[in-house]
């Protein structure tokens, strides 16, 4: 699913302001009456083909959530989706995709679905920046999100979409990077390249590249209200149906 919220809050909102709705380009509903026949055939399938397309991009009635403490919250944007009821298995400091790798594997997978008698089949995994600082390196998401799939798909989900993960303050950046946590930037961005590429829900985009502080809950790392609440809008807008 390649969804519209893809793009980040602010790059959007540029869009939008410099959007110039005389700016000369042709109304693809006057253009159709001239094009051929065949054209024209074309162009119906591909509409056809998109509108099915996207008619498989909304959540179902129920997803299963696995994050940290910032989706463990009461106000956090996966309790605002108004489409779906999300059974939340967010517990605060826990590495979500991280654990996943160890040799236990006593992981956030197990433990989201240790008592559920019903779990239900769509899961969406929302890792966090503990994920980061306990090993997850660029060259390591692609593995990482393969071993979690599988996972998923061992304990009965039939469909898994990563969230992306959402930015921290120019300081806590700063301050991570001080402490040796150098890769975190790179291991981000390709987090959430490849949840985009593999139709994830695009929490992080919402926010832009960093945490403003009226996004902030005042520690540069989890979002507030107001962050939530631009995450869940942009969430229901690519993933519920109006």
């Amino acid at each position: 699913c390649q969804h519209g919220a893809h793009r980040s809050r602010r790059s959007a909102s540029r869009s939008e302001t410099t959007a110039n709705p005389d700016s000369g380009h042709a109304d693809p509903h006057e253009t159709l009456p001239r094009m051929t026949t065949r054209r024209r055939l074309a162009v119906t399938t591909a509409v056809a083909l998109a509108a099915s397309t996207l008619a498989g991009c909304v959540l179902p009635a129920r997803v299963l959530v696995i994050g940290d403490s910032i989706h463990s919250q009461p106000d956090s944007w996966v309790a605002r989706i108004t489409c779906t009821t999300a059974v939340v298995r967010a517990v605060p400091g826990r590495a979500v995709a991280t654990r996943t790798l160890g040799s236990s594997w006593i992981d956030a997978v197990g433990e989201a679905y240790d008592g559920l008698a019903d779990p239900p089949t769509t899961v969406i995994v929302a890792a966090g920046l503990n994920d980061i600082t306990s090993g997850i390196t660029a060259g390591r998401v692609a593995t990482v999100m393969d071993m979690m799939e599988a996972r998923l798909r061992g304990r009965g989900a039939t469909t898994i979409r990563f969230a992306t993960i959402t930015p921290l303050s120019p300081e806590a950046g700063a301050t991570l990077e001080a402490l040796g946590y150098t890769w975190w930037r790179a291991a981000r961005a390709e987090w959430n390249r490849l949840a985009l590429a593999r139709g994830g829900v695009d929490a992080g985009g919402a926010l832009g590249d960093t945490l403003d502080p009226v996004e902030d809950s005042g520690d540069g790392v989890h979002p507030g209200s107001e962050g939530h609440r631009l995450i869940a809008a942009a969430v229901n807008g690519d993933w519920c149906p109006a």
